[in-house]
């Protein structure tokens, strides 16, 4: 059943970007039907489409909501989402993102995280490697105030910048002095754009949580 009054029609929790071709295409038809042919057109990657959902505000299983339980679990990411935004303005040594991907997410860990590092110990670069979630001899950037530094990940996790092989990225990160954890610090250049490792570490954090 349509939305048809324009009060509930004209919610800031309704709005979104949508390219015109699309928006002619999507007409009138329910999220659940025009949303899968969607994701399946653009051919973004799970983590891409993961921090896309997180910088939208899209809650959970969205376009099987009701739209009123839509418009108020949005409205409480939307709000979240810009606390987020402006604690990471405020940081030290904040740099703009270069790509979406990088996601608000990566400000704050959810609460489920925290259970589920508890629980199976924080991810290691390679628990990553293993789980298809970072390509070995993937290249690391982290954006300091004299340009990028950039190291490569080696099949087992350890990391190789300028001729030197640490054993772990908190061993390399020590050598910068961020006051950050390198899973805030550092992003992976992936095929389809740079991600930043916390990201990363939360998709395997909810896959463990499954």
């Amino acid at each position: 059943q349509g939305v048809t009054d324009v009060k509930a029609v004209n919610q800031i929790a309704n709005y979104a970007m949508v390219e015109w071709s699309d928006n002619i295409k999507i007409s009138d038809l329910a999220p659940a039907l025009y949303w899968p042919e969607q994701v399946a057109a653009k051919g973004f990657s799970e983590t891409r489409l993961r921090a896309q959902r997180d910088l939208h505000a899209l809650p959970d299983g969205w376009e099987e909501m009701s739209y009123d339980g839509f418009l108020d679990e949005r409205r409480r990411l939307m709000a979240d989402v810009v606390r987020r935004a402006f604690r990471l303005l405020g940081a030290e040594g904040y740099t703009t993102p270069t790509d979406a991907t990088e996601s608000l997410a990566t400000v704050t860990r959810p609460s489920g995280t925290a259970i589920a590092s508890a629980r199976h110990g924080d991810p290691t670069l390679a628990d990553l490697i293993e789980n298809d979630l970072l390509p070995a001899g993937t290249e690391l950037v982290a954006a300091t105030q004299e340009g990028e530094l950039v190291a490569s990940v080696l099949p087992d996790g350890r990391v190789h910048h300028e001729n030197e092989t640490y054993e772990t990225l908190a061993e390399l990160d020590e050598t910068g002095g961020w006051s950050e954890s390198y899973w805030q610090v550092w992003v992976a250049d992936l095929p389809d754009g740079r991600v930043r490792l916390s990201v990363l570490r939360d998709q395997l954090l909810d896959e463990r949580l499954g």
